[in-house]
Formats: C-alpha cells, sequence, structure tokens
C-alpha cells in the first residue's frame, strides 16, 4: 500500500456533505487507495502552526520509526499545546483505515 500521507494544508481533513463519491475529501481518497495512514485537517489553520505540527511529527517518526502515524501526531500535538495551548493544535486529524 501507499505510505503514510502527511496534508498539513488546510482542510485537507474535510469531506462534503453531499453525499456522493465526491464527497470523499482528499484525506479519504489516499485511504481508499491504500494508505497505511493520513495525517490531514479538519479546518483552516495558520501556517505556522501547521509547520510547527509537521515538524514535531516527523520528528517522532524519524526518533522512532516504529511509531504509526496517530502515536507520532498524537505526540507531536502534546508538544505543540504544552508551548501554545492556545493553538489550534486539536484541528489536526490521524486517519487510518
Amino acid at each position: 500500500g501507499v505510505p503514510l500521507v502527511s496534508l498539513f494544508g488546510c482542510n485537507t481533513g474535510r469531506e462534503s456533505a453531499r453525499g456522493d463519491f465526491d464527497a470523499l475529501g482528499l484525506a479519504n481518497a489516499f485511504l481508499t487507495a491504500g494508505a497505511r495512514g493520513v495525517v490531514a485537517t479538519s479546518r483552516a489553520v495558520d501556517d505556522r502552526l501547521a509547520h510547527d505540527v509537521a515538524t514535531a511529527y516527523y520528528d517522532r517518526l524519524l526518533a522512532d520509526p516504529s511509531l504509526d502515524s496517530s502515536a507520532a501526531l498524537r505526540s507531536a500535538l502534546m508538544a505543540v499545546r504544552e508551548r501554545d495551548a492556545s493553538s489550534d493544535w486539536a484541528a489536526f486529524r490521524a486517519l487510518v483505515p
């Protein structure tokens, strides 16, 4: 399958409410194509925050390749939240098949 996919841009984890195949959304399209995991956002996010989350996420994956995307994202978000609790860290999601 496709390796882990990271979509740190705005609204990359959103789906349409239409209910047809076009409503699938970018993140779920990667899951359907066989990705082991996708990190995406549920709404618009600040560029600086996306950078900080992405950096912390990849740092964790590099430090421990046995981590899955969910565990790496959870750890990254905890670190970002500790530095700035007012940031919109909760906009980030780890999706798995």
